[in-house]
């Protein structure tokens, strides 16, 4: 869903029936946060680690006067 300058998504995992995580990723001014709001596991299946591999959401240039990530 959209809501103004944040997004959220409920991503659900077929093969893990019942297990969910819900994020967002939101923009203030030049600040983007990405969080995640609720993880949702079962008895069968807990989620102990959060695995984004290749995730690029933010770069910087090196020349970019002032940038940086935190």
């Amino acid at each position: 869903t959209v809501d103004g300058s944040t997004v959220r998504y409920r991503l659900a995992f077929p093969a893990l029936d019942g297990v969910r995580i819900d994020a967002q990723i939101g923009v203030t001014g030049t600040q983007v946060t990405f969080r995640i709001t609720k993880i949702t596991d079962t008895d069968a299946f807990r989620v102990s680690t959060i695995d984004i591999p290749g995730q690029n959401l933010l770069s910087v240039r090196g020349d970019q006067p002032g940038a940086h990530v935190t």
